[in-house]
């Protein structure tokens, strides 16, 4: 087998499918061509991840700026934005 050369269809830049990437295709049963380069695809599972965990919105006890959350807030604990948190544990 040898390297294929493609053209991502998000950034548009050519990228080789090598011959190892082409051995990982076969193993995992993938049918379709690789569509993106490396980069864009760690990003878009990058995004994707970061679709997926919920965010919860609550306001700085400082501030009062709004400060997204990775858990639900608990009531009586309070909640700093980036620079009110740096402030207060670093």
């Amino acid at each position: 087998m040898a390297a294929r050369e493609y053209v991502c269809v998000a950034c548009g830049d050519k990228f080789d499918h090598t011959e190892v990437d082409q051995k990982h295709y076969a193993e995992q049963h993938y049918t379709d061509d690789p569509k993106r380069c490396k980069p864009c695809r760690a990003e878009r599972r990058e995004a994707s991840v970061r679709e997926k965990t919920p965010k919860f919105m609550n306001l700085c006890c400082v501030c009062g700026d709004v400060v997204f959350l990775i858990f639900p807030p608990v009531p009586g604990r309070e909640a700093y934005c980036n620079e009110h948190y740096e402030r207060r544990y670093r």
